[in-house]
C-alpha cells in the first residue's frame, strides 16, 4: 500500500473500533501488518516536490524542441 493509504486507514481505524465493525484486536493486527504510523508518515519525497519536477522536466522537454523548431523545419526540407 501507499503512504496516503496507509494514513488514510489509520485515520479510519478508531472509526471502524467504534462503530464496532472492527474489533480492537483486529485494529492492532492491521497496525502490525501495516506498520508503525510515524514510519508511513516520513515520505522520502512529498508529491508536490515530484509534481514541480514533472512539470520542470517537460517544460524543459518542449523548450528544448521549441528553441530549434526552425532547425527542424530546414532539415525536413532538404
Amino acid at each position: 500500500m501507499r503512504n496516503r493509504e496507509v494514513r488514510w486507514l489509520y485515520t479510519e481505524i478508531p472509526t471502524w473500533v467504534r462503530s464496532g465493525i472492527l474489533s480492537e484486536e483486529g485494529a492492532e493486527r492491521l497496525r502490525t501488518l501495516y506498520g508503525n504510523r510515524k514510519e508511513q508518515d516520513q515520505e522520502r519525497c512529498p508529491d508536490y516536490l515530484r509534481n514541480t519536477g514533472s512539470v520542470l522536466v517537460g517544460s524543459g522537454i518542449i523548450l528544448l524542441f521549441a528553441h530549434n523548431w526552425s532547425g527542424y523545419l530546414r532539415t525536413l526540407q532538404h
